[in-house]
């Protein structure tokens, strides 16, 4: 990209080094290669549900008259529910264990501006040999692991339909 931007004449950000503002550039890039990397997934995982419903549903919809959009909400939806709240899961506790990314883009620099908890963890137990500590972030991060499936189990309620 700095390439294609320098033959037009603009020099070009550090991609992987800048530290000005809140949130530093290098986390907007590696949260834009975790959303890509996760977004694969997700669509098959959402298209092997969405494939199981069965086309009958959808003709009996259309026979009593609704609209497309109407059976999305009241046919494709409600039946891909538990696949939202396992998507979600999934997503939000990958976030939260997020390692591989940032340490081979960044390694939580710079600066430990794009530090993560479980770069924290690695960095405590493997560089600085605090066993316990690192034991301890692992239990923290193991935790908030359960209280987000928790949280997203409870605010999602899936139903079980029969077809």
């Amino acid at each position: 990209i700095n390439q294609i931007l320098a033959y037009f004449g603009v020099e070009g950000p550090l991609w992987l080094m800048d530290t000005k503002g809140f949130i530093v550039l290098p986390m907007w890039v590696i949260a834009f290669v975790a959303l890509w990397q996760y977004t694969g997934t997700t669509m098959m995982l959402y298209m092997a549900q969405i494939s199981g419903i069965s086309k009958t549903l959808y003709e009996a919809s259309y026979i009593d008259g609704a609209s497309k959009f109407k059976s999305f909400f009241t046919i494709t939806l409600p039946l891909i529910k538990p696949m939202v709240a396992t998507t979600l899961s999934l997503n939000c506790i990958g976030s939260l264990k997020f390692f591989d990314l940032v340490y081979n883009m960044t390694q939580g620099g710079p600066n430990h501006r794009t530090d993560v908890l479980a770069t924290h963890l690695y960095n405590e137990g493997f560089q600085y040999f605090k066993y316990g500590y690192a034991n301890a972030i692992g239990v923290v991060l193991l935790l908030m692991c359960l209280i987000v499936t928790v949280v997203i189990n409870r605010s999602i309620k899936v139903k079980n339909y029969e077809m």
